[in-house]
């Protein structure tokens, strides 16, 4: 059975998402008015009510702390969202990407306390693509001439990479706490990992995937 690259071609939407969070960071870099400004306007702090601005719940995640936070996460965006993107569409990438970000945004309202607490990074928009592509991705036939089929979200495969996650993401946080005194926003990659994972459910998002029976 011949077997297609994912990374045969990356589709115009992840490069297209991919320049723009990229752009704004050298800009911000290059300019530290542009980087106060931008910070000011787009970032998500814990004094500002979500319903009041709710924009601030996806604009935060076009902001990076350094260029570490930046690259990796448009590493991992490029290695989850391109096969979300290629075999089902890019509506579908986009509403992952967004759901995910909401959904790390609102976690942060619940479990900061802190007022001057400000969340920026796509992590949470990225870990839903990951909870999303995992679905597929850790199917052991691997065929992506068709749509692929999906694990069932309570899929042994699926939950123990899920736990490990969770678990990784968790130890992480403390360490860099604890060490570097470094705010990891672990609550918001869960949050978007789960609603990542839950989106691949929706019949408009995976176009009517088949669910695999994991008896």
């Amino acid at each position: 059975m011949h077997k297609q690259h994912i990374f045969q071609h990356i589709p115009p939407i992840i490069l297209v998402t991919v320049a723009l969070i990229a752009g704004i960071y050298f800009l911000m870099a290059y300019d530290p008015d542009m980087e106060r400004l931008l910070t000011q306007m787009l970032a998500l702090s814990s004094d500002v009510q979500p319903l009041q601005e709710p924009y601030l719940l996806i604009t935060y995640g076009l902001l990076h702390a350094d260029l570490a936070h930046m690259a990796l996460n448009m590493l991992w965006l490029l290695i989850f969202g391109t096969p979300i993107a290629r075999y089902f569409s890019s509506a579908a990438f986009l509403s992952i990407f967004l759901a995910g970000l909401i959904a790390g945004g609102i976690a942060h309202f619940f479990v900061i306390q802190d007022t001057h607490s400000v969340l920026v990074g796509a992590s949470a928009g990225v870990t839903a693509l990951c909870g999303a592509a995992l679905r597929f991705m850790l199917k052991t036939e691997f065929d992506f001439r068709e749509i692929p089929l999906l694990l069932r979200f309570f899929d042994t495969r699926y939950l123990v990479i899920f736990a490990v996650f969770v678990i990784i993401d968790l130890i992480n946080a403390f360490i860099q706490t604890t060490l570097y005194n470094n705010n990891i926003a672990w609550y918001a990659h869960i949050a978007g990992l789960f609603v990542g994972a839950m989106m691949m459910s929706i019949s408009l998002i995976n176009r009517r995937a088949l669910l695999r029976d994991s008896r």
